[in-house]
C-alpha cells in the first residue's frame, strides 16, 4: 500500500524541480489541505504566486485556503480581485457568497 505521506513528499520534490508547474502545485496543496495542513498549503500557494502572479487557479486556491483558516478578510481581498473579471469562475462566486454570509 502506498503511504500518503510518501506521495506528498514525492510531489514536493517534483515541485522543487519544477516550481512553475501550477498543476503540480495545486496537487500538493490539495494533499496538504486533506491533511489539515492549511498553513503549509498557504506557503506553497504564495510561493506559486511568486512564480506565476497572474494564475487565477492559484489565487482561487489561496482564497480557499484562507477561508479554511478563518482568514475571511484575506480571502475576501483575493476573491474580489478574481471577481473583477467578467468570466470569473463559478467557484470564486460561490466562495464569495460564503464569505459574505460569514461576515454577515
Amino acid at each position: 500500500m502506498i503511504d500518503p505521506d510518501d506521495t506528498l513528499d514525492a510531489l514536493r520534490e517534483a515541485l522543487a524541480v519544477s516550481p512553475e508547474n501550477v498543476v503540480l502545485r495545486r496537487q500538493v496543496v490539495k494533499l496538504l489541505l486533506l491533511r489539515s495542513r492549511q498553513s503549509d498549503a498557504e506557503q506553497v500557494l504564495k510561493e506559486g504566486l511568486r512564480q506565476a502572479p497572474q494564475s487565477e487557479s492559484l489565487k482561487l486556491a489561496l482564497a480557499e485556503c484562507f477561508y479554511a483558516q478563518a482568514k475571511y478578510s484575506e480571502a475576501t481581498v483575493v476573491i474580489e480581485e478574481l471577481l473583477q473579471r467578467p468570466d470569473a469562475a463559478a467557484q470564486a462566486r460561490l466562495l464569495y457568497a460564503r464569505l459574505l454570509l460569514r461576515q454577515g
